[in-house]
């Protein structure tokens, strides 16, 4: 509100006000959602200075070098924030040209040893936002990534590699199957001196076998002795027969066994699993040359075996690498398959291979180039430059208002000085400008004093509409109270304030007016509440001050249909003829009423008629084509008009029964001689 502070005129005195948002206010709380301006007697006493100058706010020649003091103030800190902004925009730019020289260049290094022309600066950008949260887990090994370079160069080049050639001897078996040949024993009746002579008994088993059959001997061609052959079948017997015959198989099973190398090397390989390849190619073939050596001693000790049949043998070679032939082998072959799958599958193996090396080298560049720490540095300078500029901005806000309200003080001044000489244009008060947004009340050649009220109140509504235009608020959001602003004004000026009301004040959110003066109600009224463009949108009320017997007050009620219908007495005589004329059963009320009514609406209408003759009955031919008509009509008023004696006060007269004929013959003689003037009325009445 305009006085939130100001004590109440009435101490004690309550009230309260609901808003369309339901919320209240009270004398406990003056304050409304929109603001409220109020132009009544404090507001003159408040802003009407006892030296007749113009009201305070506009003397601000002072002010104003205060004002642009600070903006002076305020210009001067814009630029140094300019000033800060544009070095750390050019660090900002600065960094951000290294880092881009640099990222040019690498992406121009990864281009060339992938041998490819379609990676750029932006794809380093997008392969580093990939790798930064994890950098270190992109980075290769010095083979992995040539490994990759190789694949994506000339994968094509490689074939899937056949595995079907690679077996190798399940050697944990054959050394098993050995050492039950050579734990097995066979029992007979041994000749005095083979056993302790193996070669000879070898030698004799071999003859043996030669000479089944015969009776002869081979060797010296003598005949052989039935009971030598005897002994001999005795010394050896089936079982060490057989036991012998598995021996030999054992020992050419063993010489039959291949442990050479595959042929297969490591070139035949990707690059990528090459090196994974050829140490599982070393690895078996170091193996091969183990088993390679266990064959031969398990055929050394079979060899032996042979000689020993009776005795059982053991084999104590080394065994603990027999199992990882198969393993190796394992291994090798699902190397084999990878190489198989990924030469299938070329395209994806090189899109892969160079994702891994563009994203090795993205992350290789991220640390080298300190690109974290950049971002951070210019993500810093970026909040500083935005820091500044909203300070900036700020000011620049600041300063707007500054220029505005040193703008509104001049064209204030010249609104002010315009209105107060559409107010007071008939009287001699003027204004004169006194240097910048300062100037003086003057009559005449000299300074105004012993201004009247009627003066000083046109002045400070001049002022207060000045200061409604000139606040920087917005009028359709303010409401403005307007108490009685034609006080101790002359008729001439009611007319200036209700122009400058309906052209200034309209437009405001809600408009309050109050007055005392009927004219200037009867403007109001016909604007406000008459008019069928605004009436739906306005009310009137009325102050009606009573006494009780707790003391005086004041009821505001809606005003009466009396004063909200008609605009004077002469209207509202005339509507309460007419409707009485065309009554069908008028009351007794108003035939009474209607002969003095009738008398006094033919007093103002023949008095403007022709207002030389005095006495109003001479004048009714203006009505009356006949004398006698206007003697019936002007006996019946002077008669019903007065009660000039006791007696007829005491019975029903006589006029009461012609009254309404008369009042009819008055508009029909009305609506012959004068009907523009009495269909006006009719129009005005209905």
């Amino acid at each position: 509100m305009q006085f939130p502070d100001l004590p109440l005129a009435h101490t004690g005195g309550q009230f309260a006000v609901q808003l369309a948002d339901n919320s209240e206010v009270s004398e406990v709380n003056r304050v409304t959602p929109d603001p409220v301006r109020v132009f009544n007697r404090d507001y003159i006493n408040t802003n009407f200075q006892a030296e007749h100058t113009a009201p305070a706010v506009f003397i601000v020649g002072q002010e104003n070098l205060e004002l642009r003091a600070r903006l002076d103030k305020i210009r001067v800190a814009q630029k140094s924030l300019n000033t800060r902004e544009q070095q750390r925009q050019s660090q900002i730019d600065r960094v951000t040209s290294e880092d881009g020289t640099a990222g040019t260049s690498c992406a121009s290094a990864i281009g060339s040893l992938l041998g490819v022309r379609d990676f750029r600066r932006p794809d380093l950008n997008r392969r580093m936002q990939q790798v930064r949260n994890d950098s270190t887990s992109f980075l290769l090994t010095e083979d992995r990534r040539q490994a990759y370079i190789e694949t994506f160069r000339s994968g094509d080049q490689f074939t899937a590699i056949a595995s079907t050639f690679l077996s190798i001897p399940d050697l944990s078996t054959e050394i098993e199957n050995v050492r039950v040949l050579l734990a097995r024993t066979a029992s007979f009746d041994a000749i005095q001196g083979l056993s302790d002579n193996p070669d000879l008994e070898d030698w004799l088993r071999t003859g043996y076998g030669l000479h089944t059959g015969s009776d002869t001997c081979q060797f010296c061609g003598s005949s052989l002795p039935e009971d030598r052959l005897a002994a001999l079948q005795h010394h050896f017997s089936t079982a060490s027969q057989e036991l012998l015959v598995q021996i030999d198989r054992r020992i050419e099973h063993l010489n039959s066994v291949s442990f050479d190398a595959p042929r297969l090397t490591a070139l035949e390989f990707l690059q990528e699993v090459r090196d994974d390849a050829r140490q599982e190619l070393v690895r078996l073939s170091d193996w091969l040359t183990f088993a390679d050596g266990v064959r031969q001693s398990l055929v050394s000790s079979l060899q032996e075996k042979r000689m020993a049949l009776e005795s059982q043998k053991t084999w104590n070679g080394d065994e603990g690498r027999s199992a990882e032939g198969v393993t190796i082998l394992t291994t090798l072959q699902r190397y084999i398959q990878l190489h198989n799958e990924r030469v299938q599958n070329m395209g994806t193996v090189k899109s892969d291979a160079r994702t891994a090396i563009e994203r090795h080298f993205a992350a290789v560049h991220f640390e080298e180039q300190h690109i974290a720490i950049h971002e951070m540095q210019m993500a810093r300078l970026r909040r500083k430059i935005a820091s500044a500029s909203a300070a900036r901005e700020r000011l620049a806000h600041i300063a707007q208002q500054i220029d505005e309200q040193i703008n509104r003080a001049v064209r204030g001044a010249e609104r002010f000085m315009e209105l107060v000489g559409f107010l007071l244009r008939d009287s001699e008060i003027r204004v004169e400008s006194r240097g910048e947004s300062q100037f003086q009340l003057m009559r005449g050649d000299d300074l105004a004093d012993k201004l009247s009220d009627g003066e000083m109140t046109a002045i400070a509504f001049a002022y207060f509409v000045t200061s409604l235009e000139g606040d920087g608020e917005e009028l359709t959001r303010t409401i403005v109270y307007v108490d009685d602003p034609i006080s101790s004004l002359d008729s001439n000026h009611v007319y200036a304030v209700f122009a400058l009301i309906q052209e200034r004040l309209e437009p405001c959110l809600q408009l309050f007016v109050s007055t005392h003066n009927s004219e200037f109600f009867n403007l109001l009224k016909d604007r406000w509440i008459k008019n069928n463009r605004l009436s739906n949108q306005s009310e009137a009320f009325y102050v009606r001050r009573s006494e009780d017997a707790t003391g005086a007050f004041s009821v505001l009620e809606r005003l009466p249909d009396l004063l909200r219908k008609y605009g004077s007495e002469y209207q509202f005589i005339f509507s309460q003829l007419h409707t009485f004329a065309n009554a069908t059963t008028p009351s007794d009320f108003e035939a009474y009423a209607a002969p003095n009514m009738l008398r006094r609406f033919l007093e103002a209408y023949l008095g403007f008629q022709k207002p030389d003759v005095v006495e109003w009955h001479k004048k009714l031919d203006l009505i009356f084509d006949t004398p006698e008509e206007a003697r019936e009509v002007h006996k019946l008023l002077d008669d019903a008009s007065h009660l000039q004696r006791l007696g007829r006060a005491l019975h029903e007269p006589a006029f009461v029964a012609i009254a309404q004929s008369r009042v009819r013959a008055v508009f029909s003689g009305l609506e012959q001689k004068d009907p523009r003037h009495f269909n006006s009325m009719v129009a005005v009445v209905s």
